[in-house]
């Protein structure tokens, strides 16, 4: 299991209240654990443009149609800017595993930000005796034996499910 860092490092005093909030989250979800000090500057960034997006992004929904060089009406260049840093902001948060599809590309599969169905039994139960438990019982099948559910991928994108005895028996 990954360890959570011990100190939040202090969001930037300028940022949004949003953004402040945004940033302590990050500290609590599972993956923090492997960020490194050399991690901070990259991360900061990542926040600082958040904060830039969603001031933009404010100004930009008070005007969003503003006059251009030669007083003709245009909409606001904040917009653009906006979507720029959507693009940087998507590249840093892939970086750093924010999403679910970049959760498994940097190796944060759910086995590593989760306990297993049986360690949380045992946490549930305090034993290991899987008599009693009803998830132990679930997982068994009706005839004790348990059985493992394998999903592949075909060739034309469709899943193939096929059930496997779990042991020998």
């Amino acid at each position: 299991m990954l360890s959570l860092p011990t100190v939040t490092p202090e969001p930037v005093k300028g940022w949004l209240a949003v953004t402040k909030h945004e940033w302590d989250v990050l500290w609590k979800l599972p993956q923090a654990g492997v960020v490194q000090t050399s991690d901070e500057p990259a991360l900061r960034r990542l926040f600082a443009l958040k904060d830039d997006r969603e001031r933009a992004m404010r100004a930009y929904r008070k005007s969003p149609v503003v006059k251009g060089s030669t007083g003709q009406p245009i909409i606001n260049p904040l917009a653009k800017m906006a979507a720029q840093w959507d693009g940087e902001i998507l590249q840093l948060e892939d970086r750093f595993g924010l999403n679910p599809l970049a959760r498994i590309k940097v190796g944060l599969g759910l086995g590593e930000v989760s306990k297993t169905l049986e360690e949380l039994s045992r946490a549930a139960y305090g034993n290991d005796e899987d008599e009693d438990d009803p998830a132990a019982l679930l997982l068994a099948g009706p005839d004790g034996r348990g059985s493992t559910v394998t999903v592949t991928w075909g060739e034309g994108g469709e899943v193939d499910r096929g059930e496997r005895p779990a042991g020998p028996g």
